[in-house]
């Protein structure tokens, strides 16, 4: 017989569709899908976790990102503040410097323009007051005779300091020229003679205000004499002229060319040529 107290144990084996199933393996599939429904329970909530701090950190950052926005735009305004500060600093600086510039051209005009005025007035009154030399009468033929070729011919020009002031350091030359046309006045090889004559010239004088000096020429009796009958015949023509070179009180330079052809050689008259006739 059966120990009763072996009846009062639950059995392990129960039937189902008359097969016999242990509940002690029913019992381990429950236990395993229970830890399973708990593994699974607690990921869920692990996740809804994470989700939810990500949502929380998204949510910060996206709150740091607007506060960090009107932070910049605030930084940007002001910087266009400071831009626009100095913008407008620097145009009025630049309108100042514009205006002093301006002011100080006008005042450099102004300065120069008074320079220039007070040189004009000084050249005005060095102009009036200055030397002027001139010649003050036409050639004189002072000695001429073709029956004596060696005898030379001499002519004389008077020169006048029609100026205010003293002519100094004067230097006078004068030469011939015979020509078998008439010429405007000497030719380009006679007035470069005349200029080396004037370099090699040392003798100077001064002449006074009103004075005058005369200027003789000579030949030598070799040039003039034996084309004298040419020169009657006015196959010939013969020509003064020359060169005076002299400073005025404030060393400045001037210098007179003169001129003359013996137009009526009868008569021993001179005239004017039409060129190389100038005073400065």
């Amino acid at each position: 017989m059966s120990d009763p107290k072996d009846n009062d144990k639950p059995s392990l084996i129960h039937y189902e569709g008359g097969i016999p199933i242990l509940d002690t393996r029913l019992n381990e599939i429950e236990r395993k899908q229970a830890e399973a429904e708990s593994r699974d329970k607690n990921y869920k909530d692990d996740q809804i976790a994470i989700n939810r701090r990500l949502v929380h950190a998204t949510s910060a950052l996206v709150i740091a990102t607007i506060v960090m926005g009107a932070v910049g735009g605030i930084q940007l305004w002001y910087m266009h503040r400071q831009w626009k500060l100095t913008s407008d600093g620097l145009s009025k600086m630049g309108d100042q410097i514009w205006a002093e510039k301006k002011a100080s051209d006008a005042s450099t005009r102004s300065a120069d323009t008074a320079k220039g005025e007070l040189l004009q007035m000084t050249e005005q009154s060095e102009d009036d007051q200055r030397a002027w030399v001139g010649v003050q009468d036409t050639v004189k033929i002072m000695q001429v005779n073709p029956t004596q070729p060696s005898l030379p011919v001499k002519t004389a020009i008077m020169l006048i300091n029609s100026g205010k002031t003293p002519a100094i350091n004067l230097k006078r030359v004068s030469a011939y020229m015979i020509s078998t046309t008439l010429k405007p006045g000497p030719e380009q090889e006679y007035i470069r003679m005349i200029e080396e004559k004037l370099r090699n010239t040392k003798d100077h004088i001064a002449l006074g205000p009103g004075a005058t000096h005369t200027l003789e020429s000579s030949d030598n009796g070799n040039y003039i004499n034996p084309k004298w009958g040419k020169i009657l015949a006015k196959t010939d023509f013969l020509y003064l002229y020359g060169i005076f070179e002299y400073q005025d009180i404030a060393k400045r330079n001037h210098r007179t060319t003169f001129c003359f052809y013996l137009k009526d050689p009868a008569a021993q008259q001179f005239a004017s040529c039409e060129s190389y006739n100038d005073m400065n």
